[in-house]
């Protein structure tokens, strides 16, 4: 799924590779200035606006722990529902 992440006012696109009740695993070939611990928010249509922060990165990849609003919480869910995925 393609996405939009940010980190301030610098934004890279990138796809989501997995998701889960507390965490993104996001592709993307510019984390060059995307650290452990900065706060990121990824956005697509579908998703909408998720907030979190970065767990982990590899020269291409990141982990996303999200911060879950019960707002937020609930579009996840509407978001796995619709597309019949499991949150674990």
């Amino acid at each position: 799924m393609r996405v939009r992440i940010c980190v301030g006012e610098r934004c890279a696109e990138g796809y989501i590779l997995d998701i889960s009740a507390s965490g993104l695993r996001v592709q993307t070939d510019q984390v060059a200035n995307i650290w452990p611990g900065a706060e990121v928010e990824v956005q697509n249509y579908e998703l909408g606006l998720i907030k979190g922060k970065v767990a982990w990165r590899t020269p291409d990849r990141l982990g996303v722990k999200l911060e879950l609003s019960d707002g937020m919480q609930r579009q996840l869910e509407a978001f796995a529902k619709f597309y019949q995925l499991e949150l674990v």
